[in-house]
């Protein structure tokens, strides 16, 4: 809504008898009790249809929007034919692995805090590893130096190769998400590996896709 352009775009096809397709959030970031979803509201009333990100927002919209065609389209990071887990034995599994921008909202430095707390208490096989690229990065890679473990924590930067991917969570026993998660538990229960989520941060939808217990 924020996007006056899309105001006209919507009402001009509307005007024009033209059908137009809303594809997001149903609820903006404050939740589905903000008074800012009126104007969110008043945009998906001259909708076509709307596209959701998750079923939970679909089956809200549908008490409020019924006579607007709802589907959901829960975001994914690959194929059904290549969500498929390595079986490493375990003693090759030795990573806590992270996923992801390198900036304030996500809190690599709070996990890489964790690690080097931790440290001490772990076996020496133990790694962190950063994959992405962000702001934070080079602060990060500064605090590892200065607390002497280089040869422990790992920048890999960003990786969109499928393979390479692959080959780093074929030895990962368990992704972090220290801020609120987003695709990258998709892409870690894709390749089999859990996930540690933090329990009180404002997560995108993909948090309905973690389980407790069962893959989180």
């Amino acid at each position: 809504p924020r996007i006056l352009s899309n105001w006209v775009i919507l009402f001009t096809r509307a005007l024009w008898g033209r059908p137009t397709i809303l594809w997001g959030h149903a609820w903006g970031r404050e939740g589905d009790h903000s008074l800012r979803n009126i104007l969110r509201l008043l945009m998906m009333r001259a909708a076509s249809a709307i596209v959701t990100y998750t079923h939970s927002q679909k089956e809200q919209l549908k008490r409020v929007l019924p006579h607007i065609r709802i589907v959901a389209a829960p975001n994914s990071s690959v194929r059904r034919s290549e969500a498929i887990a390595d079986l490493p034995a375990p003693d090759d599994l030795n990573t806590i692995l992270y996923v992801g921008r390198l900036n304030p909202a996500k809190k690599p430095g709070l996990l890489l805090d964790s690690f080097i707390a931790a440290r001490s208490k772990l076996p020496s096989t133990i790694k962190l590893c950063f994959v992405g690229t962000g702001e934070e990065r080079a602060g990060l890679e500064s605090r590892v130096r200065a607390a002497g473990l280089t040869e422990w924590v790992k920048f890999k930067g960003h990786v969109g190769d499928r393979q390479a991917l692959r080959s780093i969570y074929a030895r990962t026993f368990c992704a972090v998400s220290p801020g609120y998660v987003g695709r990258s538990a998709i892409q870690a229960f894709s390749f089999g590996v859990p996930m540690v989520i933090a329990a009180n941060e404002n997560h995108s939808p993909e948090i309905q896709a973690c389980s407790e217990s069962e893959n989180t």
